[in-house]
């Protein structure tokens, strides 16, 4: 009778005080005409006129349907995609309130996930993330949902399975189900990599919630690393049984990690300390079949919080020219003296991918355009 009472106080709590929002997505003129693509298991919206790549997209769905749930089993149901070919952003998204993906269809300047087609890498990372969703709404995840609709389906997902793992096993599946995916590039756990071999292995939870002081990569690389391990260490289902566990009773913002330890035998913070050491070894074994090039270090400012310099280029008058973020300053281009270190700030710009400096001009992308 008590946990039932403590439940029903747990519950009132995290739906007493809800901010009511609108959903903050792209918008289309009205005279923008749409289409509808229907297969089994999907409904693809897409703009007149790109008939090309929704056809494309639909099949590729229905293609990667059965193997994208093979490592996560369970109830699953249709999802609506809808295509975005206006605009300079590249990227993808799953949400469930309202429950849909949306593929933006242009393409990133930079090649992040090796050789492969933009759309083939949202189909099988976005649809991972589909199926994740899914096999999440069960147990008290699906009762919650029930009264509050897709909103408490999401919220009951995010308060009680870690980011890590839900971007971590999505570029799994991007590295799995294609030639190419991050997970095969030396770049995407290069600073990772940088770290641990140098000294600094911090522990999980530093590593997870990342640090002020600290550089620290971000829960992507995280994820992919223990995602990775943790399949070829027990079993490539794994994560399938922790999932429907911790939807269960989702209610619990640690079940997850109490799930891993059932089915592991082993605390999480233990193992994450075992995974690491795993990788260590892997690391330092090609460590020694490398041939290292000479570098000089610019500059090493004392700072209290990490800042980082980024796209270093030669401008005017032979100095350099870097575009510096970091969590005590805003994003900005700053022209660096290599000899005095002086930084002369030049122009504040958003947070960028790409910027690029010579004699005489600055680039960089603005996507609020």
């Amino acid at each position: 009778m008590k946990k039932m009472i403590y439940a029903i106080i747990w519950i009132a709590l995290l739906f007493s005080v809800a901010p009511l929002k609108g959903q903050d997505m792209l918008q289309y003129p009205p005279h923008v005409k749409w289409k509808l693509i229907k297969t089994e298991h999907f409904r693809v919206a897409y703009p007149v006129g790109f008939e090309k790549q929704a056809l494309k997209t639909a099949q590729t769905m229905e293609n990667l349907y059965q193997p994208l749930g093979n490592t996560l089993q369970g109830r699953r149901a249709p999802w609506t995609i809808l295509i975005s070919n206006t605009g300079t952003i590249s990227n993808g998204s799953v949400s469930l309130a309202p429950r849909h993906a949306q593929f933006y269809a242009y393409p990133p300047q930079a090649n992040f996930s090796g050789p492969i087609d933009w759309f083939d890498l949202l189909a099988t990372h976005e649809g991972r993330h589909m199926v994740q969703f899914d096999i999440l709404n069960s147990g008290f995840t699906r009762f919650i949902g029930n009264f509050t609709g897709e909103t408490g389906i999401g919220t009951m997902i995010m308060w009680s399975t870690p980011m890590w793992f839900l971007e971590g096993d999505a570029i799994a599946s991007e590295t799995a189900y294609s030639e190419a995916g991050r997970g095969r590039l030396p770049e995407f756990n290069m600073q990772q990599r940088a770290l641990r071999l140098s000294g600094k292995k911090f522990d999980y939870d530093k590593t997870y919630l990342r640090s002020y002081k600290d550089f620290i990569p971000n829960h992507y690389v995280l994820g992919y690393l223990v995602v990775a391990d943790a399949r070829h260490q027990y079993s490539a289902d794994l994560f399938s049984k922790i999932n429907k566990r911790t939807a269960k009773f989702s209610l619990n913002p640690f079940r997850f990690y109490f799930s891993y330890r059932k089915y592991t035998k082993k605390f999480f913070r233990e193992d994450y300390f075992n995974i690491m050491a795993r990788y260590d070894s892997l690391w330092l074994s090609q460590w020694d079949h490398l041939d290292f090039s000479k570098a000089n270090l610019v500059s090493n400012p004392q700072k209290r919080s990490f800042t980082s310099y980024s796209f270093p280029s030669i401008g005017y008058k032979g100095r350099l020219i870097a575009y510096k973020t970091g969590i005590a300053t805003t994003p900005h281009v700053v022209m660096l003296d290599t000899a005095t270190a002086y930084e002369e700030p030049i122009v504040e710009i958003t947070e960028n991918e790409f910027v690029s400096a010579g004699e005489k001009y600055i680039t960089w992308i603005n996507n609020n355009v």
